[in-house]
Order: structure tokens, then sequence, then C-alpha cells
């Protein structure tokens, strides 16, 4: 039975899942998986996700949450990642660059963080995200 608004539950699938067997995912290295399954077809209108993924990697959509604020979860999570892995400190500029969507998403958290973040590109294509338009 198709997971659908009338249906069970709201979900969302990640595009992997580790087999969880191997020498890295026994180490709780999982993103280094040798049998990592991947799942292609994100803009499919109707797709079966495997039974793994199914399993692993299957999370369900709060009943607050839209499916456009879903659909920014996964890259706002890389955001985040991102800015936690540069290293920059408060106060210091953090050079983007690109001003698309995962681009914009980093110039916002980095000021946020209370970083100078340089968003000259973004603001020459229109898009006014640096400090104070939080």
């Amino acid at each position: 039975m198709p997971l659908t608004k009338a249906g069970l539950e709201d979900v969302v699938a990640a595009n992997s899942a580790p087999c969880g067997h191997c020498f890295l995912c026994e180490r709780e290295r999982p993103e280094l998986c040798e049998d990592l399954l991947f799942l292609n077809g994100a803009y499919a209108e109707q797709i079966t996700v495997p039974a793994r993924i199914v399993e692993k990697n299957l999370l369900r959509v709060p009943d607050h949450l839209s499916f456009e604020e879903a659909a920014l979860v996964e890259p706002l999570a890389c955001a985040v990642h991102g800015i936690e892995e540069t290293g920059v400190s408060t106060g210091e500029t953090a050079a983007v660059l690109g001003a698309g969507p995962l681009g914009l998403m980093l110039i916002r958290l980095a000021a946020a963080r209370g970083e100078d973040p340089d968003d000259r590109g973004a603001s020459r294509h229109g898009h006014p995200v640096g400090r104070g338009v939080l």
C-alpha cells in the first residue's frame, strides 16, 4: 500500500543505508560502509524504497512540519555540518562561494553564529542574507 496523505503516516526516506555488517559498520563508521546502498530517483512521483533503507533510514515527518519544510531538513543539516567543520570562530570572516540554496543557508548560519559572512555574491543576486536579516 503506498504511503500517501490519505494513507498511514507521512515519511521521508534517506537516499542511502549502510549494511551494518562490514568492517567499517562494525566499528561504528556507517558513513564509510563498504556496501552502502544508494537510492536514486529523488524527483520521481513514485518510488519503491529498498527494504534496507526502510529499516535503517525511514523517518516520520512530524505533523507540525509541512512537506516544504521537511524538504529543507537534509540540506540544512549539511549546512550545519559544514559550518561546524570549518573551524571559523565568532568574529572571523567566512567566505561562501555560491549563492544557491546551500550557500544561502551557510551564510545565514554563519551570521547566526556571530561570524561575518561575505555575502557580496548573494546580495548581487538579490538575496539580502547578511548580518541583521536573520
